[in-house]
């Protein structure tokens, strides 16, 4: 990275409350350190704090892969319905409540952004 492109991340890490930025090589590990709960929340987009219970929403951008055994099936709360791939790692995204699970309203290997709307679902 050149000088200028180090000062803009840096001011973009303290805009959101940012203090620290720990790289470890070889494995690869990455820490990023904020000052307080309440940096984080500032983050967080306002339409992914206004999802209706009936929906199921990513909780980090990167590639939907929905899980193959809950596709449009019934689903306990914290059953694994669909991966979030972002580089080499995949997050589960859970099941918040027992429902059945519509079809998934994106497309599989779609990039999706935090907040976006991945399932709606209904009480069982």
């Amino acid at each position: 990275m050149k000088p200028a492109e180090i000062a803009a991340l840096a001011e973009r890490m303290r805009a959101v409350g940012a203090y620290g930025l720990d790289v470890n090589m070889t494995g690869f590990s990455l820490r990023v350190r904020l000052a307080a709960a309440a940096a984080a929340e500032r983050i967080v987009p306002d339409r992914a704090r206004k999802q209706p219970s009936s929906t199921v929403a990513a909780e980090t951008p990167g590639l939907f892969r929905a899980a193959e055994q809950v596709r449009g099936g019934a689903v306990s709360a914290g059953d694994v319905v669909a991966f979030i791939d972002a580089g080499p790692l995949a997050f589960p995204v859970l099941a918040h409540r027992e429902a059945r699970l519509g079809l998934p309203l994106v497309r599989e290997g779609e990039a999706v952004e935090f907040g976006q709307v991945l399932f709606e679902h209904e009480e069982i």
